[in-house]
């Protein structure tokens, strides 16, 4: 049961039209496929690379206690670093007695707070190492 062939021409033109435009519908299809598959792998080996090769900033905060003897009292000192804001925090006492001593080394601040007294004392720090002259050597004749 073989089909029988369109008897005049311009029914032909009219299905090798519409057999073209599926193809050509067809084929639009696979490319718009192809780049968006593309694209989307592009994004996640970029997505991939940055999160494992780009260097991370710490985010571990460094702390230590430390235990001493003053006037025959034992009293403790914790320090705690942030390399993520540049600061260092001194913490020694309890309740009123307690202070704070922060360096931030980021703006070039130092500030001592009592919290007994309710009293801040904020000082500037040099940034930068200052240069030393190389030392004279005397010569004994």
């Amino acid at each position: 049961m073989a089909k029988n062939p369109p008897e005049n021409c311009e029914d032909c033109h009219i299905l090798n039209a519409e057999a073209f435009k599926s193809k050509k519908i067809c084929k639009l299809l696979k490319i718009c496929g192809l780049v968006f598959g593309i694209l989307a792998l592009t994004l996640i080996v970029l997505f991939w690379g940055s999160k494992h090769f780009w260097p991370e900033t710490p985010k571990k905060t460094y702390d230590m206690e430390h235990t001493f003897y003053s006037n025959g009292e034992k009293k403790k000192i914790y320090m705690e670093i942030d390399p993520i804001t540049k600061t260092e925090i001194f913490r020694s006492g309890n309740g009123t007695d307690e202070t704070l001593e922060v360096h931030d080394f980021k703006n070039g601040y130092t500030g001592i707070y009592f919290v007994g007294l309710q009293k801040c004392f904020i000082k500037t720090q040099i940034k930068v190492i200052p240069e030393f002259s190389e030392p004279e050597e005397e010569i004994d004749e």
